[in-house]
């Protein structure tokens, strides 16, 4: 989220809201494909591991501060002001499945000035 424009159209920065299949998440900033750990891999009950789990992520961001969900559930928040407008997007990563998919079933942004 709040990747911003780039001219050569390669996102490289921004921050990044992760779950895992295990049920953990995190949050990292890149800065020109550098990266900044925010919070390491956390487990969160919220989150439902395994295969077939429907999960929903929130993320709230109103000027520097962040608020993150999982499936209606509060389970992070920092403060960060690197970034204050950009694109946002999905990314989607099979390191230890073989044959892993993913189904999205929305994405809605809202802007609440």
């Amino acid at each position: 989220m709040r990747a911003p424009d780039q001219a050569d159209n390669f996102i490289d920065s921004g921050y990044v809201f992760v779950f895992s299949c295990a049920g953990k998440f995190r949050i990292y900033r890149m800065d020109t494909n550098s990266y900044q750990g925010l919070y390491n891999w956390t487990t969160s009950a919220y989150i439902l591991a395994g295969p077939d789990e429907i999960n929903t992520m929130g993320i709230k961001a109103l000027a520097d501060q962040f608020e993150l969900y999982a499936n209606g559930q509060l389970v992070a928040s920092f403060i960060d002001a690197a970034y204050q407008q950009g694109y946002y997007g999905l990314t989607i990563r099979a390191k230890n499945t073989a044959d892993f998919q993913v189904q999205v079933d929305q994405v809605s942004f809202w802007n609440i000035d």
